[in-house]
């Protein structure tokens, strides 16, 4: 919102100033200059301007490059939902924001203190080498090389209670920034807001080591995306309409999409700190991660000045950079549990567990012929019984396996005090009508209800960028850039995903074509 509301300060142009195809100004109180220097201003507002708008292209292109879709669509949400109007909160005060989030996170425990305690002493001790070693790096000291290439990596952002901006040390001089480090060194203990710059990437590189995230889990980790837990889906739909036909509506294969009721902060830190120690973390990456987690006050600014603070009993500290990755540890280890009693419970009623994928070596994706495939003698063959991105939860398997499956999955959950809304979870057959409607982590199961989903996302972002380029004075390479970016971007989201025909690929050329023309 800073942003946009330095946009408007600086004189952008509305349409009731408009008159006789020019733009009147207001002009300076100057002595000896009465008619102000209005080529000289408007100078400095194009080039701020266009210097605000590249700086958001060129940070979604390094987005997409570096896989990071949550950062490229947090920057795509500032350009298309933040405009020159200011929004007023009306209706709740800062207190009552309060009264709401305390309710979240006011009890320690949900389940008895002996329950967690029998959860935790069921999690097995993880002594390896892989996991000595990975625990090492993780406490060992920070060196200036980590702590420069982490100092390179701080973006600009509104100044904490010291009154320090981040981005100030970004551009002290090298002796400045040496002497900056010693003193973290020695106050290791104590600057929260900082020192998480190091912790992510450590225990992000910690959890990957020591393999405790599983192959079905694709959130905020590196070289994944929303896309690997969609292709997924939209693949077996494909071979169910294949196999079975066109429109499949009797039982077979299926999915049940699970939602975690506040899954960040519902977390159960008790028995998270125990996982972690069984996992191998030492007591001085504990000493920290419990610093963030554990002793951070939280205080809402809203209509009617700021709350009173509080520390919240349960959950994992919002805005934390570490929050993801500890989630990513927490909620696969609930899954492990939950899979292998699904498992067993099939096994033991006669039913097939999840879905068995039969390939023939050699052949092509997607296959020539899919029954010869699954006869062939040399086919390979692997199980997929469900996927992760985050808290998003969807389970793979025959329908009627799946109607036990998922709520032994539900009830192993709870051991870990997570609980899924039962009004917002989605069952879908594949290859039946009513998949095609399923949304899928922003993505359409049907080509086509996905191509007219994209349409809609391309012309909602275009037409917000008119609106800016109305009151701009930008270039036409400069808007054609933002097009590319903007627009563009939300064609494409995900779009690897499924196989595109020529007619379909046009569709979206022409959105394209028309914007462009009309810049």
């Amino acid at each position: 919102m800073a942003r946009t509301a330095h946009f408007r300060d600086i004189g952008v142009p509305r349409k009731d100033q408009e008159a006789d195809g020019g733009v009147k100004r207001r002009e300076p109180h100057r002595e000896g200059n009465p008619q102000g220097n209005e080529s000289g201003f408007q100078e400095k507002k194009t080039e701020w301007e266009e210097s605000w708008w590249l700086t958001l292209v060129q940070e979604i292109k390094s987005a997409e490059g570096s896989g990071d879709t949550r950062r490229k669509y947090q920057t795509l949400r500032e350009i298309g939902i933040k405009d020159l109007r200011v929004i007023e909160e009306e209706h709740f005060t800062a207190d009552e924001y309060r009264a709401h989030f305390m309710k979240v996170s006011e009890r320690r425990y949900e389940r008895t203190a002996e329950e967690i305690r029998e959860t935790a002493e069921k999690i097995p001790y993880r002594n390896d080498i892989t996991t000595t070693q990975a625990g090492e790096k993780l406490a060992s000291d920070v060196s200036f090389e980590e702590f420069y290439h982490e100092l390179q990596k701080i973006k600009d952002n509104s100044a904490g209670v010291d009154g320090v901006r981040l981005i100030a040390l970004k551009v002290l001089s090298g002796g400045a920034q040496e002497r900056l480090y010693n003193c973290l060194i020695d106050l290791l203990n104590t600057p929260a807001d900082r020192w998480p710059a190091i912790t992510p990437t450590r225990l992000r590189e910690w959890s990957e080591a020591i393999g405790v995230l599983g192959e079905t889990q694709s959130g905020f980790r590196r070289g994944r995306s929303t896309a690997d837990a969609t292709q997924i889906i939209i693949r077996t739909d494909e071979e169910v309409r294949r196999v079975y036909g066109r429109n499949h509506e009797e039982d077979g294969p299926g999915a049940t999409l699970l939602d975690i009721t506040k899954a960040y902060p519902r977390v159960s830190k008790p028995l998270l700190w125990e996982l972690l120690v069984k996992l191998g973390v030492p007591a001085k990456a504990m000493k920290i991660l419990k610093a963030l987690h554990e002793n951070t006050y939280y205080s809402i600014k809203g209509k009617g000045g700021m709350s009173e603070s509080w520390i919240p009993c349960r959950g994992l500290r919002e805005g934390c950079a570490t929050s993801p990755i500890l989630f990513n540890v927490y909620h696969p280890k609930a899954m492990r549990g939950a899979t292998e009693a699904r498992r067993e419970e099939a096994e033991n009623s006669g039913k097939q567990y999840g879905l068995r994928w039969s390939w023939r070596p050699g052949n092509s994706l997607p296959p020539i012929n899919t029954k010869k495939a699954l006869r062939s003698e040399g086919r390979e063959s692997f199980t997929v019984s469900e996927t992760v991105f985050a808290d998003d939860t969807t389970l793979i398997g025959w329908t009627d396996e799946q109607r036990t499956g998922k709520e032994i999955v539900k009830s192993r959950l709870w051991h870990f005090e997570e609980k899924c809304h039962d009004g917002k979870e989605e069952n879908m057959v594949f290859g039946s009508a009513g998949a095609r409607q399923t949304r899928m982590l922003g993505t359409r199961i049907d080509l086509k209800e996905d191509i007219e989903a994209r349409l809609k996302r391309g012309y909602m972002a275009w037409s917000k960028l008119r609106h800016w380029f109305w009151r701009s004075s930008l270039t036409k390479r400069t808007r054609a850039v933002i097009v590319q970016a903007v627009v563009e971007s939300n064609l494409l989201f995900d779009s690897s995903t499924r196989p595109w025909n020529t007619t379909s690929i046009r569709k979206l050329q022409s959105m394209v074509d028309k914007c462009y023309r009309s810049v």
